[in-house]
């Protein structure tokens, strides 16, 4: 039995109207240029591009593209966690949260790279440390919630 070949990023993208093609091509170069560690590969079966890197011994998973017909998204497998003040995330999940883009002039390189690096670092904290930022994420929310004068 063979396996079936995954197909190239450029591959993938080419079933893409062009704008999309060149968002995507944008949002991957931003990726690579921020993080070189950083590989990306197709995931057939999510239809997406997903981003790894490795240091040392450890790979992570920790973001994703992914082109649709009409816009991209470009996800953060621990979107919830990072400091997203300029509020570029979207996602009610528990986990993942993506930032959404229809053309490549509204991308605002500097605070989405921020995010990417931001993002590859908090992929490789261990568990333990992952699940600090979790409960105080969790402590937080639960802050805003409650109003000045229900504390």
């Amino acid at each position: 039995m063979s396996a079936k070949k995954k197909p190239t990023i450029e591959q993938f993208l080419a079933k893409f109207p062009i704008q999309i093609q060149e968002l995507a091509s944008t949002l991957d170069l931003l990726i690579k240029s921020s993080v070189p560690e950083a590989r990306g590969a197709v995931y057939v079966g999510w239809q997406l591009i997903g981003y790894r890197a490795k240091r040392l011994s450890r790979d992570v998973y920790f973001a994703y593209v992914y082109p649709t017909p009409d816009y991209v998204d470009i996800g953060f497998e621990y979107g919830i966690l990072l400091e997203d003040q300029d509020r570029l995330l979207n996602g009610d999940g528990k986990q993942v949260r993506y930032a959404r883009f229809d053309n490549p002039k509204d991308i605002p390189t500097e605070k989405l790279a921020q995010l990417i690096v931001e993002a590859v670092d908090i992929a490789f904290l261990n568990k333990e440390q992952k699940q600090q930022l979790f409960l105080k994420y969790d402590s937080d929310l639960d802050a805003k919630k409650l109003g000045p004068s229900d504390r």
